[in-house]
């Protein structure tokens, strides 16, 4: 989620807390989670793509550690417009390199689409 709800940003829950404020989201999240998980991604330079539908509002995701992190990221906001696809998706990769050690960053973009199944 790019903005975590304040109930939920806690680390510590009591019970009665868990089961009335955490309980019910957290659901919610897998459920949506799990729906991200089965969004289907087209890259920029593909084509023949099934669209249906496309939204005019591109999702992004800066400066994750992980390309498949920063996919999943991309995918979750598609799920939580309640697309199935994310077209047109771009991926790019930073070199940083801090005190004699490289890391790679992941930037990346995509439209979220609804796609034909079939």
């Amino acid at each position: 989620m790019k903005k975590v709800p304040e109930p939920l940003s806690h680390t510590v829950y009591c019970d009665a807390c868990f089961r009335e404020q955490v309980a019910e989201p957290k659901e919610k999240y897998l459920e949506l989670l799990s729906k991200a998980q089965e969004v289907h991604i087209f890259f920029k330079n593909e084509r023949n793509v099934p669209i249906i539908s496309k939204s005019n509002v591109k999702v992004t995701v800066e400066e994750c550690e992980d390309r498949k992190e920063a996919l999943l990221h991309l995918t979750f906001q598609a799920a939580q417009q309640k697309y199935n696809g994310l077209t047109s998706t771009e991926m790019i990769s930073k070199k940083v390199i801090k005190n004699g050690y490289q890391k790679t960053y992941w930037t990346g973009s995509g439209f979220p689409s609804k796609i034909r199944e079939d």
